[in-house]
């Protein structure tokens, strides 16, 4: 049996706040910090490596997925280091 996804988009930026089963909710309000995708996927990727490992070494809480385009993807440990060092900033 296939499955098809849908994710939730941050409004500020592209990091994927959530993933859910599609349920035709394309576009719609995600509890005001998201909003769902208007297209859907069969498969949730899987974060690289490099990524997992800076995760795990610097206790990351945050997602490790972003959009891109009309994919979600793993996001790059360079995404990662500059939203982690730009939030310490103060930016």
């Amino acid at each position: 049996m296939s499955v098809t996804y849908r994710a939730v988009k941050d409004n500020d930026s592209a990091v994927v706040l959530a993933i859910g089963y599609d349920q035709e909710q394309g576009g719609e309000d995600y509890n005001g910090i998201g909003t769902w995708c208007t297209w859907t996927f069969d498969t949730i990727p899987e974060v690289d490596s490099e990524t997992q490992t800076w995760a795990d070494d610097n206790n990351y809480g945050g997602s490790l997925l972003k959009i891109s385009g009309e994919s979600v993807v793993s996001r790059t440990v360079a995404d990662l280091e500059e939203e982690v060092y730009s939030s310490s900033s103060g930016e």
